[in-house]
């Protein structure tokens, strides 16, 4: 008797247990992640708002291969902007006012894990999106994404390497 109320008991664990699945968001195609309402991707029409042909690049801040991205660097685990890298964005507000869209992508190094990466590419990214709303640029204009560690530019292992994938790009 004793072991037949085990076995149930048992049994009904497990079955309640089988009902239960750990659902996994799949990927998006280019890598990114949706963490915000305000969190976009682009699609294969190129709906970031990028420019065809030409380096498509609007401000005086460092731009990745001339690809029509405008870049602000951070300091490792941090996604404080510093004066200069405000500077940046600033000198490139008045331009930024009159996009239609803007797109900002965080981006980390690849230390820590996954997730820690994707959640420090968002906080860097909306720190871009705060300093160009505090600088005129309608926030409903400004969409934001974190490609965490998923979308180097350098992956050389070095320290100058690591710090050029500690950013945020806006286009």
């Amino acid at each position: 008797m004793k072991n037949s109320i085990i076995l149930v008991s048992t049994l009904a664990a497990l079955l309640s247990l089988g009902g239960c699945t750990q659902q996994v968001a799949s990927p998006n195609p280019d890598g990114a992640t949706m963490v915000a309402s305000d969190t976009v991707t682009l699609d294969s029409a190129g709906a970031s708002g990028s420019t065809a042909g030409g380096n498509g690049s609007y401000g005086s801040g460092s731009t990745a291969g001339g690809n029509g991205k405008n870049s602000v660097h951070f300091a490792y685990d941090s996604n404080k902007l510093s004066q200069k890298e405000k500077h940046k964005i600033s000198r490139d507000a008045s331009t930024l006012k009159r996009k239609s869209v803007i797109k900002v992508e965080g981006n980390s190094d690849e230390f820590g894990t996954d997730e820690y990466n994707y959640a420090l590419g968002l906080r860097r990214a909306k720190a871009v999106k705060d300093t160009m709303v505090a600088k005129g640029v309608p926030a409903k204009k400004i969409k934001v994404v974190s490609y965490g560690e998923s979308n180097p530019v350098c992956q050389d292992g070095t320290k100058n390497c690591y710090q050029e994938n500690r950013r945020a790009d806006y286009k």
